[in-house]
């Protein structure tokens, strides 16, 4: 049960890594805001978290 969780945490941290900054214009991603961050916590809401820099 755990290998499968673990397959797909590997493919959406790769994609993070691989996708060009362009995709966080798709509509519905915002930029980090930690109160919103710390509602959505408290809401139960699933928040997924992109990290991107530029080497």
């Amino acid at each position: 049960m755990r290998r499968p969780m673990l397959v797909i945490a590997l493919f959406l941290l790769t994609a993070a890594l691989v996708l060009p900054p362009a995709t966080l214009a798709v509509e519905g991603w915002k930029p980090y805001d930690a109160k919103a961050f710390a509602q959505a916590q408290k809401d139960g809401k699933t928040i997924f978290v992109v990290v991107h820099t530029e080497w």
